[in-house]
């Protein structure tokens, strides 16, 4: 199956390259469409090319229909470029209990601190579309410091994304600022490979989230997260590959 969809504008980050998450959102979206389950389970996506705002072709396989899940594969192009290439796994969240054993405390959203344009200037487009509250801890690259942890942590909401609830965790997924600021790395983190585990569907209104990065070799880092709601359930699970900006230091995280 071909068809063709609208990348938004709004979801830009450094050098106009659309934000990888809500990338991998829109082409699950187009996978789900084809297979008779409605949340992504386990989404995977390789990052072939920056993105951009406009017209794209999606090309979606659907490889097996289950009576509780379905895993289809899909492609993104632009302009005869391939951008992202993606393999799922559907099935449906509703289904998984209201209380488990992941459940935990976390801290509450007015703790944090609120990323805005007039805080950080070099924010991106996307800062338009999500709205993040940041633990103080994991601010200081505001200030310019330098030598912190590799970790991000605190609040996201979607406020313009006119995403499906499960969907939206793949965007939360992406839409913190990288790890490496806080080891004072600054500029563009491409992402070579995100996968997000899916637990259950988001509630409406802020998600906590938590990041951090436990080696740095060579151009390659990981972040791993999890996404949680305002009653410390977990709502998934991320790792992403990524590449340190191009003129980095060698910094190694404590």
């Amino acid at each position: 199956m071909s068809r063709q969809i609208e990348i938004e504008e709004g979801w830009e980050v450094v050098g106009g390259a659309v934000n990888g998450g809500y990338l991998l959102a829109r082409l699950a979206m187009a996978a789900a469409a084809e297979v008779p389950h409605p949340d992504p389970v386990t989404v995977t996506g390789h990052y072939l090319g920056p993105g951009r705002p406009g017209t794209a072709t999606v090309e979606v396989t659907v490889h097996k229909v289950g009576a509780g899940h379905s895993t289809a594969g899909a492609r993104l192009v632009q302009e005869g470029r391939p951008v992202l290439a993606l393999l799922a796994t559907f099935g449906d969240l509703t289904r998984v209990p209201d209380e488990d054993e992941s459940t935990v405390a976390v801290p509450p959203v007015d703790e944090s601190r609120p990323l805005t344009r007039e805080e950080f200037a070099a924010a991106p487009e996307i800062v338009d579309r999500v709205s993040l509250r940041l633990d103080e801890e994991c601010t200081g690259f505001l200030r310019g410091e330098r030598g912190g942890r590799p970790e991000m942590a605190g609040w996201v909401r979607l406020d313009a994304a006119t995403l499906p609830p499960a969907f939206r965790l793949l965007v939360a997924a992406d839409a913190f600022p990288p790890t490496l600021f806080g080891l004072g790395e600054f500029g563009w983190v491409p992402t070579v490979e995100l996968t997000v585990h899916c637990r259950r569907r988001p509630p409406e209104g802020w998600l906590r989230g938590e990041f951090r990065t436990r080696y740095v070799t060579g151009p390659y880092l990981e972040e791993d997260g999890e996404l949680r709601d305002p009653r410390g359930r977990l709502l998934a699970l991320s790792r992403q590959l990524a590449l340190r900006p191009r003129g980095a230091s060698p910094t190694a995280p404590r």
